[in-house]
């Protein structure tokens, strides 16, 4: 089955870590399902950045992402009409926003 996103919207950033537990708060129950209700926008996802641990030659590695934002958020959309509606109705400045084709 053919996905009908045809663009991503990334949007990532770091929060200080006294405000963090308000920053999910308000991104998981206001700021997420209001913009799952822009028409154009198929889904989102959040990231939140970590370390990652593997095995490499026998020997137990982690690997850290430096200077990469702590949260990322990727919204999936079916047009690109939809983007302008997030800025307008989500209350974002628009700055460091990248669409990409996905299709």
């Amino acid at each position: 089955m053919a996905s009908k996103t045809k663009y991503l919207m990334i949007a990532s950033m770091d929060v200080d870590p006294q405000h963090e537990a308000l920053f999910n708060e308000v991104y998981d129950r206001e700021h997420i399902p209001n913009l799952l209700k822009v028409p154009g926008v198929l889904g989102a996802t959040r990231y939140e950045r970590g370390r990652v641990t593997m095995n490499l030659g026998g020997e137990k590695k982690v690997l850290e992402i430096g200077d990469a934002p702590g949260y990322s958020a990727i919204f999936e959309l079916d047009r690109f009409h939809a983007l302008h509606l997030m800025l307008r109705c989500g209350g974002h400045a628009g700055a460091g926003i990248r669409l990409a084709g996905a299709g």
